[in-house]
């Protein structure tokens, strides 16, 4: 099986003008970076999950009086 093993990093295979991009921009939105392939196995893509929920404005609906 030529995949690659779920702990692996595909740093090899990621050009590494976008790795630093990525990187910067997850530390600057305070996330953490998945890289996973695209649809066709081909192309490495990163998904970046923030660490803490965004805060936006509190709905009437919660019941929170402010």
């Amino acid at each position: 099986m030529d995949d690659i093993d779920a702990g692996s990093v595909p740093i090899g295979s990621i050009n590494p003008r976008d790795y630093r991009f990525v990187m910067a921009l997850a530390r600057r939105h305070n996330a953490i970076v998945f890289w996973h392939r695209d649809r066709n196995g081909v192309d490495w893509q990163p998904l970046l999950m923030p660490l803490e929920r965004r805060r936006g404005p509190r709905s009437a609906k919660t019941g929170v009086e402010g």
